[in-house]
């Protein structure tokens, strides 16, 4: 089952290689964040995804929303 604390924690301090994806389920998304680290975009867009992952009212509607 996942977590969506330990995802937030994923993407916000380990996001510009973008662990929360391959947390997630969603592997290719970390495959294109780890080749476009070097610009900063994944870093940027994994701090929005911790901050939709903590507004989740629940675990389930973070599953069904962000889980593969």
């Amino acid at each position: 089952m996942k977590n969506r604390f330990v995802a937030a924690v994923f993407a916000w301090l380990l996001g510009f290689i973008g662990l929360n994806n391959f947390y997630t389920g969603h592997p290719v998304r970390g495959v294109v964040d780890i080749l476009f680290c070097w610009t900063g975009i994944p870093s940027l867009v994994n701090l929005i995804r911790a901050c939709c992952y903590l507004w989740q009212d629940n675990d389930d509607d973070f599953r069904r929303k962000f889980c593969a």
